[in-house]
């Protein structure tokens, strides 16, 4: 009909993605339930502007292991983290989906993207896990062991936000140098 347009959907490659993780040392216990949420991020960007990658190798490398990635800077004793700036829930969740046993509170500005978060953390069953409609600066109450942030603000900028909020340590994540891809 006229005045609808198609979804965006694409099918993330569980296989693929599940032997990755491995290689990176993160074992998936779940198993696709990771994938399930980045077809989710992708579904949704529509409605919500959640991120420029929408193509299954992108989505798959450069949101889902990436922030994976970053669970190798988080003592495996960790018991609570606070992503600052979550956007679509990038660590938070592949953290809170890795790591069951982790408090993933996830803080994001932007009301659209706390209900995309909502939803994702409601259908990947985290009990563990919440999403909070609010602006994280300098003297916010919220507290963790670790904070977080993908696409937050600048290094100085987060550390300063961060450091005060974090109990044992700042994990973050750098994108490439200038000039690079």
């Amino acid at each position: 009909p006229r005045g609808t347009r198609a979804r965006m959907a694409i099918q993330i490659d569980r296989d693929l993605l599940r032997m990755e993780a491995a290689q990176m040392g993160v074992e998936l216990p779940g198993g696709d339930e990771l994938a399930l949420y980045g077809e989710m991020i992708v579904a949704w960007n529509e409605r919500v502007n959640l991120t420029h990658l929408t193509q299954e190798p992108e989505v798959r490398v450069k949101h889902l292991l990436d922030s994976l990635a970053g669970l190798r800077a988080l003592p495996g004793d960790a018991t609570s983290v606070l992503d600052v700036g979550s956007g679509a829930g990038l660590p938070g969740i592949p953290w809170a989906l890795a790591r069951a046993h982790i408090e993933v509170t996830m803080v994001d500005s932007v009301g659209k993207k706390v209900q995309f978060l909502k939803n994702a953390i409601a259908r990947s069953r985290l009990r563990r896990a919440k999403a909070l409609h609010m602006r994280v600066d300098e003297g916010s109450p919220l507290r963790a062991e670790w904070v977080t942030s993908r696409a937050f603000t600048e290094l100085g900028a987060f550390l300063r936000v961060a450091r005060p909020l974090a109990s044992k340590g700042v994990v973050a994540f750098l994108g490439p140098r200038e000039g690079e891809g």
